[in-house]
């Protein structure tokens, strides 16, 4: 096991971190007008063991709402928004908002649909 001494001698900026080795906060969008704001770090494709079932998982460092200001987010995304969400850049300041739901055929419950900006 290395000592504090040894951790302190590499510069953090010489990792690429892949997993931050805490369970991140889950963002829900539940209401029309949910806004969360975060940071982007990466994505992952997530399995149910159990299911099969595959889905993308982005994460972030939350900025808003502050409850999650500072804490390592998780957004488990439907196929749309995880398609908006992979043309945002890691380390990209991100605004996901909850704008509307539409009706799908088939389905009994509608699909969610979002707005994703970021900046630099």
């Amino acid at each position: 096991m290395a000592s504090k001494a040894q951790q302190g001698t590499v510069a953090e900026d010489e990792w690429t971190v892949t997993d931050d080795g805490v369970q991140p906060v889950t963002i829900t969008f539940d209401t029309i007008g949910d806004v969360f704001i975060g940071v982007k770090l990466r994505s992952k494709e997530i399995t149910d063991q159990a299911k099969g079932d595959t889905w993308t998982q982005f994460q972030f460092t939350g900025v808003t709402p502050n409850e999650v200001s500072g804490e390592i987010c998780a957004i488990n995304a439907s196929i749309r928004l995880a398609e908006a969400l992979n043309d945002v850049p890691n380390g990209a300041t991100t605004r996901v908002e909850f704008t509307a739901t539409t009706p799908v055929k088939g389905q009994s419950s509608p699909m969610k649909l979002y707005s994703v900006k970021y900046r630099q």
